[in-house]
């Protein structure tokens, strides 16, 4: 979704950032299409019957099919991470966690430990919490699946690294905006997370 800059707003901008033309356009965080199939996944392991495509959002195996609906770890992966590349850079604002589908569906829960990125495919960074601290570890049980959660800022990552938890299995979809955007804006590389309808 998009919004056109109300005037309003322009005239709080000359005191809050810089002065924006009447015509910009704001990008709010939306699907980054992992359950269209965009983007690659990698993952450290996977289990027998799994592998990392099996993440995507909404992903349902055929009823014939000996895989199940998500990514699981193999069992003997003591730090199990599964990773995106989205191939150019992208605002990270927040991820969607799903339970396994089909006849996989259960309340299983998910530890999210910790999160890295990474803007040239080589090295990886932390992400931090507000207090400067490590982000995680975050558990996510089934009354949580559906629901988004909420990064404190956006970030900018071309690869991101989800640092799980042994056990966890699910889908998910993470949300942001590609930078490469005609109706793309930010002030000082930061989403503007202000804008109002």
């Amino acid at each position: 979704m998009r919004w056109q800059a109300q005037s309003q707003w322009v005239i709080i901008s000359i005191f809050l950032f810089t002065v924006t033309p009447s015509n910009t356009q704001y990008c709010y965080p939306e699907s980054t299409g992992l359950e269209d199939g965009d983007h690659q996944l990698t993952a450290s392991s996977a289990s027998d019957n799994s592998n990392p495509d099996n993440a995507r959002y909404d992903v349902i195996q055929p009823l014939d099919s000996q895989q199940i609906s998500c990514w699981q770890p193999a069992s003997t992966d003591v730090f199990p991470w599964i990773q995106v590349d989205f191939t150019q850079l992208y605002d990270i604002g927040s991820i969607q966690f799903q339970e396994c589908g089909g006849t996989e569906s259960s309340s299983s829960n998910v530890i999210l430990n910790g999160v890295e990125y990474s803007l040239d495919a080589s090295s990886f960074q932390p992400f931090l919490d507000s207090n400067g601290a490590l982000f995680g570890p975050v558990r996510i049980d089934s009354s949580q699946f559906e629901t988004p959660v909420e990064f404190w800022k956006p970030f900018v990552a071309r690869q991101l690294k989800l640092n799980i938890g042994s056990g966890s299995k699910f889908r998910f979809e993470v949300f942001g905006c590609a930078q490469t955007s005609n109706d793309w804006y930010c002030d000082g590389g930061v989403i503007d997370t202000n804008v109002s309808a």
